[in-house]
């Protein structure tokens, strides 16, 4: 029977791809799936293989830098908008010393905790304009780092899945180096960065070693917000699978070996960069899962439109 799976590409690195002299034929249908095996339960069908995946979740809410993460975020955001209400009272504002030293801690507290909980990346990646209706754009300083601590408790709300053990099946296609998942958008994108964190863990004992995994997506949207014109835009993309796709992409990316490569576009033009435009490059790299990122003011500004597939596993 036909289901709906989400696609995943997952990418080597450099040194991996170079070490077996870009043979895909043998990265893709021995190197791969055996090195899965190793982490995953599995089950070998006709042009794949499934594995099961067990977690035991190491909850956000459950530990020390959730307790930090509370304490800060609830200063840090009450110091901004006493700087917000000076501001629209009188027209101007100062950052004082303490709210730098503040602001810059809770900048290095959400960098630990977006390393070691990677699934609160979807956190980020919420849209929604109310939580940002109280901010004020002039008062730039701490306003991210705002709107991400609000992300990330209204988040938690409405996500109770992650205190649990997570149990998953997914799906290694071995023509390709294709991992199919069968949830809902946002538990796929999940699963997925669980999975590369596995992986990324059993790197010493695989011959993989680290891994990046990585939407395949059918088109491109950006969340901007904002209507002056783009100015400046970095897309990071990851090291491509194939001695072709490496040829392909540039010289320096081959020669310095570098596991990902950002492009930053500007433009003193008062038009500005198109929006359109920029989702033209970014899709052409999205469809073949080689996207990490499109990056605006420091922000993640990629919304996924992910590609489906129906597939019968057999």
């Amino acid at each position: 029977m036909e289901k709906k799976y989400f696609v995943f590409k997952l990418n080597l690195g450099p040194d991996i791809l170079e070490l077996y002299k870009f043979d895909m034929e043998q990265i893709r249908n021995s190197i791969i799936p055996d090195d899965l095996k190793k982490i995953f339960i599995s089950k070998d069908l006709d042009n794949s293989t499934r594995y099961s995946c067990t977690v035991r979740q190491n909850d956000f809410r459950n530990s020390d830098l959730y307790s930090q993460f509370i304490k800060l975020s609830n200063i840090h955001e009450q110091e901004y908008l006493a700087i917000v209400k000076e501001y629209r009272k009188t027209g101007g504002f100062n950052y004082s010393p303490s709210y730098q030293n503040l602001n810059n801690q809770f900048g290095k507290l959400m960098k630990k905790i977006r390393r070691e909980y990677p699934y609160l990346e979807s956190a980020l990646n919420i849209n929604d304009p109310k939580l940002s209706e109280d901010l004020e754009f002039k008062v730039g300083t701490g306003k991210k780092n705002v709107e991400r601590q609000r992300k990330i408790k209204i988040y938690l709300e409405n996500h109770n899945e992650f205190v649990n053990d997570v149990s998953f099946y997914f799906y290694y296609e071995k023509n390709r180096e294709y991992i199919y998942i069968s949830e809902n958008h946002n538990k796929a994108i999940f699963f997925a960065s669980i999975i590369q964190e596995e992986i990324n863990k059993n790197k010493k004992s695989t011959n993989i070693g680290e891994v990046s995994i990585n939407p395949i997506s059918e088109k491109i949207e950006l969340d901007i917000r904002q209507k002056t014109p783009i100015k400046e835009i970095s897309l990071s993309y990851v090291y491509p699978n194939g001695k072709k796709e490496v040829d392909e992409r540039n010289a320096a990316i081959k020669q310095i070996k570098a596991e990902r490569e950002e492009r930053t576009y500007k433009t003193s033009s008062k038009q500005g960069i198109s929006e359109e435009n920029v989702k033209n490059l970014a899709e052409e790299e999205g469809k073949k899962g080689y996207l990490s990122d499109i990056l605006y003011k420091g922000r993640s500004v990629v919304k996924w439109i992910q590609l489906e597939i129906r597939k019968d596993f057999k």
